[in-house]
């Protein structure tokens, strides 16, 4: 089949869901002439066919329709799927990147990382979707020379589960979350 053939079996399979009458044609019928009762044209005649004389769709024409719907969709909605688990992620490391900021002002102001988010100052909205955790002591054992914060999704697809983000003093720490998991919504990774 041609372009234009499937274009015009989509167009007939669309009017005709509608319930309208597709005219293929807008030519004046012959039955609105003044003689049409003198030819023996009747009240039938006045409906617009089209030139093919066809009806409707066959089961297999929608079938075939269904089918091209169907193997569309299967290539687009995971890739959907996965834009949309990528905006969550992206969300959540601009707000973890901010607390790696935030942090390393505090300790150049008090000596010491804070041991929560109240005590810092200009932080973005967390993210949404995600539970974020308390910070945590890094390899050093306690709050002065290391920290690390791990964020949770929270009500994530089944294709991915609940998994976790870590940044540390130094920033993103993929080995200790399970974000690597994901290659298809992890950053650092090739898509």
């Amino acid at each position: 089949m041609r372009v234009g053939q499937n274009a015009a079996l989509l167009a007939r399979f669309f009017f005709l869901a509608a319930g309208t009458t597709l005219a293929l044609y807008s030519a004046p019928s012959p039955a609105h002439s003044p003689d049409a009762a003198a030819r023996g044209m009747g009240e039938k005649s006045q409906m617009l066919q089209s030139p093919s004389g066809a009806r409707g769709l066959t089961v297999i024409e929608l079938v075939v329709v269904v089918v091209i719907i169907m193997v569309v969709s299967s290539f687009g909605v995971p890739r959907l799927r996965d834009s949309i688990e990528r905006a969550y992620v992206r969300d959540a490391f601009i707000y973890l990147s901010a607390v790696v900021d935030a942090q390393n002002s505090f300790k150049e102001n008090h000596g010491v990382y804070a041991w929560s988010r109240a005590e810092l100052v200009d932080l973005p909205k967390p993210p949404q979707g995600f539970a974020i955790g308390g910070f945590r002591p890094g390899t050093s054992g306690d709050l002065v020379g290391t920290w690390a914060l791990e964020v949770k999704r929270r009500n994530a697809p089944i294709a991915y589960g609940s998994y976790s983000i870590t940044f540390t003093e130094r920033g993103y720490a993929p080995h200790r979350g399970s974000l690597t998991n994901h290659e298809s919504i992890a950053p650092y990774t090739k898509h």
